[in-house]
């Protein structure tokens, strides 16, 4: 049997994301994946929080690197762990937009988001792996 593309980031995130002893369990950001694949990042990747509610996400153009295309669909996600709350885009930029700014709730301001960024062929057949754009702090 083969298992869902649920079950292997679960296990995934639970073997390599999941530190602590019970009942104390914490999740390490910066291991948290939410795709695997051969497909390549972008270049100069960047993540920064920038006025507005909003959370920058950057890139260099890097088509044609390996199967890498300009028409790659922009996957990004944000987490405030205070809240316990998820915000995230399903492909409103591509590879050769080199930008996408993710506006975010009111309630986040000035709360700490993590973020994280994956690229997803136009065929859905090839994908990055999880890029992990760090601590952001929303500005009003």
């Amino acid at each position: 049997m083969k298992a869902t593309g649920h079950n292997v980031a679960l296990s995934e995130n639970l073997k390599n994301a999941i530190t602590g002893s019970f009942p104390d369990f914490t999740v390490d950001f910066p291991s948290v994946s939410l795709s695997s694949g051969v497909l390549p990042l972008p270049s100069n990747l960047a993540v920064a929080a920038a006025a507005g509610l909003k959370v920058d996400f950057s890139w260099t153009d890097n088509s044609g690197k390996g199967k890498s295309d300009k028409t790659d669909k922009v996957f990004t996600m944000a987490f405030c762990p205070e809240l316990d709350e998820v915000e995230y885009t399903l492909g409103d930029a591509t590879r050769e937009n080199a930008a996408l700014s993710m506006p975010l709730p009111a309630e986040w301001e000035s709360k700490d988001v993590e973020t994280y960024l994956f690229l997803v062929s136009v065929n859905g057949k090839e994908v990055t792996r999880t890029y992990y754009g760090g601590k952001v702090t929303i500005l009003a």
